[in-house]
């Protein structure tokens, strides 16, 4: 392997060793809503305004109503959140003609923060769409070309996508990815049936859908790289991964 490699090679396994000692857990966006485009399935009441008493009035955010979550809480009790677009016309209705607002509720406001309790958004999780990332985790690959091999040859690496998440309302999501990581592939030494295993790094596509929250399906295309002087077959050329019931994303 040449001396580049190794060292992304290197880099690649120690950057994502690190953050694992470092949060105990992979590194993802799975409690990380900031700048995502999120509504629930039911109607939110007693909605506090950010940054003002516990005695200002509440508002009611109705079902479907899109909102953009800006940041947290220092106590990481709360979602800062701003409505998309005017809640006028999405309104919960006038507690006296039948509507869903109570009394003490008062209409929301454009351009106005709220609190959404973060215990709400993990017992009743919203639609959720935006940018998102984590670890990535590929145990196999199905050779496109040459003797067409299944390999147990692995990558591990970060990956960046996008959520479109519809568990609230259709209990499934799907998120389109591009992932880069660290490769470990086996190679067949000339005039020998032994193999060697080299390391290099592996990048490309994938799609995966996530079932009620837990049960993950996808398909990922990716190429390997590792050093000439290997004489790895497949480097440089396409490779297909399937998953049905393990975790490509973690």
């Amino acid at each position: 392997m040449t001396y580049h490699s190794a060292a992304i090679t290197a880099l690649a396994l120690t950057v994502l060793s690190g953050a694992v000692s470092a949060q105990g857990t992979l590194p993802n966006d799975a409690d990380n809503y900031q700048g995502d485009r999120v509504s629930f399935s039911y109607d939110l009441h007693g909605i506090s305004q950010h940054g003002v008493g516990a005695e200002a009035k509440k508002i009611c955010i109705r079902s479907g109503v899109s909102l953009r979550v800006i940041g947290k809480e220092d106590s990481s009790e709360n979602l800062i959140v701003t409505f998309i677009q005017d809640p006028a016309s999405n309104a919960c209705g006038e507690p006296d003609k039948g509507g869903r607002r109570l009394p003490d509720e008062e209409e929301g406001k454009l351009g106005v923060a709220y609190l959404v309790p973060i215990k709400t958004v993990k017992v009743t999780p919203p639609n959720r769409f935006g940018l998102s990332f984590g670890a990535l985790a590929i145990p196999f690959k199905y050779q496109l070309t040459g003797d067409h091999n299944m390999s147990g040859s692995a990558t591990l690496g970060g990956y960046i996508g996008r959520r479109f998440d519809k568990s609230s309302t259709g209990g499934f999501s799907i998120e389109p990815i591009l992932f880069a990581g660290a490769s470990t592939v086996s190679v067949s030494q000339p005039g020998s049936d032994a193999m060697q295993d080299a390391s290099g790094v592996s990048w490309g596509i994938g799609l995966v859908g996530t079932i009620k929250g837990s049960f993950q399906a996808g398909v990922v295309l990716g190429w390997d790289r590792v050093s000439k002087s290997s004489q790895y077959q497949y480097n440089n050329k396409p490779w297909l991964a399937l998953e049905v019931g393990f975790t490509f994303l973690q």
